[in-house]
């Protein structure tokens, strides 16, 4: 579809506003659908089209813009009020913040044979950002340029990539096919088991294991479980989507995820399905770490239900960020050493039983009670976005990177690179480096830099985080000791008060997708 002009925005009232939806055009297929977007008007975090989703999940990413209604044709060059609180074809259109400053985005939806195109509006804030004289179609063939010999340079590292990875596969020796299925970590045996971590033999009836499982977690009837039609992503073995789990006098909001029994899996399925059963039945309860609920078991179906908030330590702390008063952020500074020091008791109990996060980063990170952090996304409820794969790599530890060894001092790497994201107030690690040149620059020893405002003892606890010999890292007990002692002096350790002309790090929506 062509790009439709402007949205004009006819009121503002409240928390709604009355825009004119303008027509779609196209000459390559049916105009199918209208999105409509609200977007807060921000410096700090551009409008970027394929990170869109629902308003749930903006709210937990904090992002400032989201799919507020997808509208029929039929609705086209006609009014609209965003914010009226209904729900079109599955996208909640909530109240706008009238405390918020918005502008208004329409995506033209075009299907034709399987094939979906999107053509957005242009924000009216970025009409006049052009440079004079330069057209679009001059912009379009110099990036096209651009990208030609991008695509050149990509291909040729490739090339040296595989070429490198024979040689390293040469030097290191095959590992064992019996090798994937282990978790090597330091805690754990001679032979890299986790005590406690289910291990299961070539014969094993794996019925029984199940059934044994079954004995370890709460069996939810299916009357007290609530899934909603919104799709959040894609877990290992199935859709996520909301839910609310009623427990006793409680209704806990939840994620589920909805996969085929065990019954019907194929043996390397149903292995995996039933270790990863039994890590989430050893969770247990901590205040620092989502609850796993339990699961309900309704013939060919399983749904498995893990605690859930909407808003995440990420969106917390961009929220935060200029707020009324010139001061540089909302969250005081004894708050931010008390969030970090509740992510490592969380992150403690976790490893105490032999549990690896794999995707420890500020996004996995939940908020309870407006203050309350809760170690989230891991194991069952770990899931990628609708149409998105997430990549860790700016959180990785090297020995991840080169040998695909992830133990529990891997998580604690990820962890430093969390209290950079904290202490920054959202920033994205190494936001100016593309992520094939972090690792070999990781190696040659750089580190992010010591945030604004964070003294140094406190920057040491996150360097010693960042320990190429996974061995010198500290445990995550370590970590919350310190950070607990530092919080009860909290201003001697990070103070933005004497900061003077303080500049936001940059924060890049798409980092973790690269």
């Amino acid at each position: 579809p062509e790009e439709p002009p402007p949205v004009e925005i006819l009121e503002k009232n409240g928390n709604t506003m009355l825009v004119n939806i303008p027509l779609g055009l196209s000459d390559k297929g049916p105009i199918t659908s209208y999105f409509v977007v609200p977007v807060q008007k921000s410096n700090i975090i551009l409008f970027n089209p394929e990170e869109l989703s629902n308003y749930s999940t903006s709210q937990e990413t904090g992002l400032p813009y989201y799919i507020a209604a997808n509208l029929n044709p039929e609705l086209a060059n006609k009014t609209f009020i965003v914010g009226d609180g209904k729900t079109y074809n599955g996208y909640f259109n909530a109240p706008l913040s009238e405390e918020k400053d918005y502008e208004v985005v329409v995506g033209i939806v075009s299907s034709l044979n399987e094939v979906t195109k999107v053509a957005y509006s242009p924000l009216r804030s970025t009409l006049d950002d052009g440079i004079p004289g330069v057209s679009r179609a001059q912009t379009s063939s110099t990036i096209s340029v651009i990208l030609s010999a991008a695509i050149g340079v990509c291909g040729f590292l490739l090339v040296l990539s595989v070429i490198l990875y024979f040689l390293l596969r040469r030097h290191y020796g095959k590992r064992r096919p019996s090798d994937e299925m282990v978790l090597r970590v330091h805690e754990g045996d001679e032979n890299g088991f986790v005590p406690g971590m289910l291990q299961l033999s070539e014969d094993a009836d794996l019925s029984e294991v199940y059934e044994t499982l079954r004995g370890k977690y709460w069996q939810i009837p299916r009357s007290n479980l609530v899934v909603h039609q919104t799709v959040l992503g894609v877990g290992q073995f199935g859709e996520v989507r909301e839910g609310v789990v009623h427990r006793r006098s409680q209704s806990i909001p939840c994620i589920v995820q909805h996969m085929q029994a065990p019954s019907l899996l194929g043996d390397k399925e149903k292995r995996a399905l039933l270790c990863e059963l039994d890590q989430m039945s050893r969770v247990g309860f901590h205040a620092n770490v989502v609850e796993f609920l339990g699961a309900c078991d309704e013939r060919d179906v399983l749904q498995v239900a893990i605690e859930h908030h909407p808003s995440s330590l990420r969106g917390l702390i961009l929220r935060s960020r200029q707020p009324p008063g010139g001061k540089v952020s909302s969250i005081s500074e004894p708050l931010l050493l008390e969030l970090a020091s509740g992510i490592a008791q969380g992150m403690a109990h976790l490893a105490d039983r032999g549990i690896l996060h794999r995707h420890l980063s500020a996004r996995n990170v939940l908020i309870a009670e407006g203050s309350i952090p809760k170690v989230a996304h891991f194991g069952l409820g770990y899931y990628n976005p609708l149409g998105k794969k997430l990549l860790y790599t700016r959180w990785t530890a090297p020995e991840v990177l080169n040998l695909n060894t992830y133990t529990s001092k891997s998580d604690v790497w990820a962890f430093g690179v969390l209290l950079w994201e904290l202490f920054t107030l959202g920033g994205s690690p190494y936001v100016s480096l593309p992520t094939r040149d972090i690792l070999p620059r990781v190696m040659q020893g750089m580190r992010l830099p010591q945030p604004k405002g964070v003294f140094d003892e406190l920057f040491q606890l996150m360097l010693h985080c960042w320990e190429l010999d996974a061995d010198e890292r500290p445990s995550f007990m370590e970590l919350a000791t310190s950070l607990q002692n530092m919080f009860l002096n909290a201003k001697e350790h990070i103070s933005f008060q004497d900061c003077v002309n303080y500049q936001y790090a940059k924060f890049d929506p798409a980092a973790e997708d690269q």
